[in-house]
This record gives C-alpha cells, structure tokens and sequence, in this order.
C-alpha cells in the first residue's frame, strides 16, 4: 500500500508530498483527491485545485479521465497548473455520465471554463 494511502490527516499527506519531492522521487506530484480536488506537490510549494460540484452518476474513469485532461492540455501546450485544472474537470465531467461513459467534451470544457473562472490569480 502506498504510504499516503495510510494518512488520513491532509497535513500528514502534504508532509509525505513534500518528503517525495524532497527525496527527488519526482519533481511534480498531483494527488487526486476525488470530490476534494487534488494536491500539487512541486519543489517550491503545496496547492490545493478545487473540482467543481456535479452530480455523481458513476466514478468509474473518473481517475483516468483526470490524468487523460492533464496529458492532453500538456500536450496543447499549455502550463502545468492550467493543465492539472483541465484534469480535474474532465474527472468531475467523467462521474456525470452512468456507467462506464466517458466523459462528453462540452462537459470538461464547460467545467474547465468555471475552475478557471474560480482559480484566476
């Protein structure tokens, strides 16, 4: 079992991010936290991306869909933060569909566009 599977406490979990980043395991970490958003660990600091409310029909992909949205704004070029928001709403688009659907592109852009709008330094 992964060591932060075992912490329950967010700031055992954000110390064990930062231990990783520390020991050079990677140099950038993002921790789904399901319905929570996720953790971005980096050499410098510890965020916390919020995923947009939605209705949950399934959860089944939302994970890979996640890292799916992260890979693919990645590739479009653009930045790492950007790119970790567009995973957290094709997650949160991804649980709106029953089953085992994937998830509908007007759904990650749509909630894409609202972490945007919620996250805008």
């Amino acid at each position: 079992m992964p060591a932060w599977r075992r912490y329950k406490d967010e700031n055992r979990i954000i110390a064990a991010l930062k231990k990783c980043i520390a020991d050079n395991v990677a140099e950038i970490i993002v921790l789904s936290l399901g319905a929570g958003g996720a953790l971005v660990a980096n050499g410098t600091s510890i965020t916390r991306l919020h995923t947009p409310t939605v209705e949950i029909r399934s959860v089944i992909g939302a994970g890979d869909s996640m890292v799916g949205g992260i890979t693919y704004a990645l590739a479009a070029g653009n930045s790492i933060n950007d790119s970790i928001r567009m995973g957290l709403a094709a997650g949160a688009a991804a649980v709106m569909t029953p089953g085992t659907q994937l998830c509908r592109a007007g759904d990650v852009f749509e909630l894409y566009a609202k972490i945007m709008d919620d996250t805008q330094e």
